[in-house]
């Protein structure tokens, strides 16, 4: 079916205009493109210029403005526009080192798991409740859950701060270097 617009007629008349300018551009992969991407950003800027003199044009007809330049001039100076564009941002892209040109790898080690809802609670490794076992590791459970010492103490017979002192004091003792480590993260990369 033949195109009927305007427009549609235009853009097949004047579409040989996005080859032309996508072939001036090099280097066009530092922006992650291919050439057929480069060649339909051309298309769509020669629509969409079509559309925009057409508007231009109708005013002209109307008598509200003057008259537009040629359609192929109006064309080539928004392709070449849109070239200069995508020139600058390749030149933007040029200096970057790409992760995978220097063979970077990246990741961190975190043995935390904290999940109060099954009485899980290891920090760098380390179980809070070592050592814990009956009422006592349940005062603790209930204290690492954000209960208040003096309603611990309630229901635990008053001994609940002493427990609570007592593995604090422990868990200090063995294992402050363990608790007190942040997250260990790690980094290799290579230049060739």
């Amino acid at each position: 079916m033949a195109p009927t617009k305007q427009s549609e007629i235009s853009y097949k008349r004047y579409a040989y205009l996005a080859k032309k300018y996508a072939n001036t551009l090099y280097q066009y992969e530092e922006l992650s493109y291919e050439y057929d991407d480069l060649l339909q950003e051309f298309r769509i800027k020669i629509f969409t210029s079509i559309k925009a003199y057409g508007r231009r044009y109708l005013a002209y007809m109307r008598g509200q403005d003057s008259k537009p330049v040629r359609l192929k001039y109006y064309l080539e100076c928004a392709c070449r526009n849109k070239a200069n564009d995508l020139i600058k941002a390749i030149k933007r892209e040029n200096n970057k080192v790409r992760i995978d040109e220097i063979n970077y790898d990246f990741g961190t080690m975190d043995e935390s798991a904290v999940n109060p809802e099954e009485n899980q609670f290891v920090i760098n490794g380390v179980d809070l409740l070592v050592g814990l076992e009956g009422k006592e590791r349940m005062v603790f459970i209930f204290y690492l859950k954000g209960y208040n010492k003096n309603f611990l103490n309630k229901v635990y017979k008053n001994k609940a701060s002493e427990v609570i002192e007592n593995q604090k004091r422990y868990l200090i003792s063995n294992y402050a270097s363990d608790l007190r480590q942040s997250v260990q993260s790690f980094e290799t990369y290579k230049l060739d």
